[in-house]
């Protein structure tokens, strides 16, 4: 029987028996040269095998893979910062004007023009409108509180005619009758009966009347001072009694 031997790799040299030179990929047979200058008959041994170059790089591609992962891992994990609440927004500061001093006021829109007073009975006129005024009679009545603000007591009923000595209608309810007494003392309105204020539109040439009532002392009565306004004249008309 041919005695057997194991080589690691195959190169030029002869084998002189024993181990290889050099581990290595073991051989299924041994190159037929070898057997021909030894004369003997390889056997194969058992052993490792080097990595092949595909596995180094199915090695490295799964390295790389892994690296990726971990990367997005880390990522994913990292705290998202919360979002920042936006700011207030600084108030206005608003100066008011200060108030005007007392008792300075603007011009008035439209002129006044108080008219020289009349007796009761004798006409005055509110000269830019054309509309004739005459206290026709003042009566002393006792009046009650009807509405908040008024008082029962004393007073007088004013009976007041009003002419249009226009070429148009007038309107009665753009009349305003104020009266004070003593020393200008305002007398309180009162709605009462014989309270009847002017109201409706009079035509050209005709007339209409109405009664206003105030709160007046008896003995203040003889004092009384009538003040007639209307709405689009800048006259201001006064009855004595």
């Amino acid at each position: 029987m041919v005695p057997t031997s194991s080589v690691g790799e195959t190169n030029d040299k002869p084998f002189l028996g024993g181990r290889p030179q050099a581990a290595g990929l073991h051989l299924d047979r041994a190159p037929a040269r070898h057997r021909a200058m030894t004369g003997r008959v390889l056997r194969v041994v058992p052993g490792k095998r080097r990595g092949t170059p595909r596995r180094r790089i199915l090695a490295t591609a799964s390295v790389l893979v892994l690296s990726i992962v971990a990367a997005a891992c880390s990522s994913t994990d990292s705290p998202v910062p919360a979002p920042t609440a936006p700011a207030a927004p600084t108030p206005l500061k608003v100066t008011a004007a200060p108030p005007p001093p007392p008792g300075a006021t603007g011009p008035p829109a439209i002129a006044i023009n108080t008219l020289p007073p009349v007796p009761v009975g004798s006409p005055t006129t509110f000269r830019d409108v054309g509309i004739a005024a005459t206290v026709t009679d003042v009566e002393q009545v006792q009046l009650e509180a009807r509405i908040p603000g008024e008082t029962a007591g004393p007073g007088v009923g004013v009976t007041i005619e009003l002419r249009n000595d226009t070429k148009a209608p007038v309107d009665l309810g753009g009349l305003a009758v104020n009266a004070y007494y003593g020393d200008g003392t305002p007398a309180n309105a009162n709605s009462s009966p014989p309270s009847a204020p002017a109201s409706g539109s009079v035509q050209p040439g005709e007339s209409g009347r109405g009664v206003y009532a105030f709160r007046i002392p008896a003995e203040q009565v003889s004092s009384l001072v009538v003040e007639l306004n209307y709405n689009r004249s800048a006259d201001v008309l006064t009855i004595r009694r």
